[in-house]
């Protein structure tokens, strides 16, 4: 580990606040690569993460907040940097009748099985995805022709501006007018929805339903990460299709045929820990020669962490 961080070591065993030193990011990331974390910090309560924010914006130490690792990219040489996760209490949910209080780190398959089984409908379409309610909204995850915002009522976040930190409340329309540019010192903290009853019957068959498209077109998604560029004026999955990005592969690493704009892992053998640098550079193939067929260089929906450099 190249930087000291002795000082923020000590911080956080002062406030019982668990870490970990060079933490192997392979062995959270879905797609099952990258190297090493220098210092990955888990924060479970919303004091904590107050704490450990303040503390950062004093001592002008950079780090960064992931809600969700399959959004995530660590280069094989590792990140010499901080990463905070958010578990704990970020993990929790409440049910009110149709209305759902969900904080940001629970999963979208937790999420969908709870309505399911309260007989509520609206969730039924994230039965099989990986990814957590956060990281789902900050994403605008869109999955089989539905929206992560069709039953958004409220969002609470933290807002970090410069040396201020505060709890924002905003309306799904407010949200959805922020400018892209303010949204990096926005955190999502908690989401409300607002769901309704339906027949049993019919929401295990919507479930059913999903989970057999799912299982027929995406049977691997599994091992993946994703989605890996945003959409501009083309849809991503159709700007990687067409310029060839389902026939490219690197190592064990290629776009998913059904998905395109998902990196899928095809080794069978979970010994084998493959190259986050080969993601990165199929990657970087791919937004090369979007590049060059559509005269627009796509954003990146995923982090990728590498000496430091986002």
């Amino acid at each position: 580990m190249q930087k000291d961080y002795t000082n923020l070591k000590h911080f956080l065993s002062q406030c019982n606040i668990d870490h970990k030193v060079d933490f192997p990011f392979h062995n959270i990331c879905s797609l099952k690569v990258g190297g090493n974390v220098a210092l990955y910090v888990i924060i479970e309560t919303e004091k904590q993460l107050f704490q450990v924010v303040k503390y950062f914006i004093e001592n002008d130490i950079e780090y960064n907040l992931i809600g969700d690792a399959n959004n995530v990219l660590i280069a094989d040489e590792g990140y010499n940097g901080v990463i905070i996760s958010l578990k704990g209490e970020f993990e929790n949910f409440i049910f009110e009748d149709t209305s759902i209080a969900v904080c940001a780190s629970v999963r979208l398959e937790r999420l969908s099985h709870e309505a399911r089984i309260r007989n509520l409908t609206g969730f039924e379409f994230m039965a099989l995805l990986p990814h957590t309610i956060g990281g789902a909204v900050a994403s605008n995850l869109n999955a089989f022709g539905e929206s992560i915002f069709d039953n958004i009522e409220a969002l609470r976040v933290m807002k970090v501006d410069n040396k201020n930190i505060s709890i924002e409340s905003y309306s799904k329309e407010e949200y959805l007018n922020i400018k892209k540019e303010d949204f990096i010192s926005l955190k999502i903290l908690s989401i409300i929805f607002k769901l309704s009853y339906e027949e049993p019957s019919r929401i295990d068959y919507k479930v059913d339903w999903y989970k057999y498209v799912r299982g027929t077109i995406a049977p691997v998604l599994e091992a993946n990460i994703g989605p890996i560029f945003d959409d501009i004026n083309n849809k991503a999955y159709e700007m990687v299709s067409r310029v060839g990005g389902t026939e490219m592969k690197v190592g064990y690493l290629e776009w998913h045929k059904s998905f395109p704009n998902y990196i899928i892992n095809t080794s069978k053998d979970e010994t084998i820990i493959e190259n986050a640098n080969n993601a990165i550079a199929l990657i970087d193939e791919t937004r090369k020669k979007i590049k060059q067929h559509y005269d627009i260089n796509p954003e990146l929906r995923v982090i990728v962490l590498r000496n430091n450099l986002l």
